[in-house]
């Protein structure tokens, strides 16, 4: 926590910067059930989306405490928003820990924009196979899907 805006972490600013954004497209998101571009592009913008990935993979590396507080700002203006900006960025740091370096070298440093979505909740299965892996499985809902790139 800081004593004044000026003393705030740079990612809680942007997120207070967004706040009208987010507010004014509120009701589009509701009815469309999703972050409209402009907000997800703000979100990108301000490299919030990227605020949990390590330094190495041209990430923020923030503390989590002040991850959160960056979520609760977005989401004092819209819970939603604030939810799809929480999977999004701690999905993405998350795999970036978890996958083999090389492999999260490809993701996030050769696509800056990348953004990731993910469920706890579901069912499948990977089966290596040449040149990859085969899912299968059931996973009825990835919050964040329809923003991840």
């Amino acid at each position: 926590m800081t004593d004044g805006a000026q003393n705030e972490h740079p990612y809680i600013q942007a997120a207070r910067e967004i706040a009208p954004l987010i507010e004014a497209e509120a009701e589009r998101m509701d009815a469309e059930r999703r972050l409209t571009p402009a907000v997800f592009d703000a979100f990108r913008k301000a490299d919030l989306w990227r605020m949990m990935l390590p330094l190495e993979m041209g990430g923020g590396a923030i503390h989590p405490a002040t991850m959160v507080r960056v979520i609760e700002t977005v989401s004092e203006v819209d819970a939603s928003a604030g939810w799809c900006l929480m999977i999004g960025a701690e999905n993405s740091g998350f795999a970036a820990c978890w996958l083999p370096e090389p492999t999260a070298q490809t993701i996030f440093q050769a696509h800056p924009d990348a953004v990731t979505a993910g469920s706890a909740a579901g069912s499948g299965k990977a089966i290596a196979v040449d040149g990859g892996y085969r899912i299968s499985g059931r996973w009825g809902f990835a919050s964040g899907s329809t923003h991840a790139r």
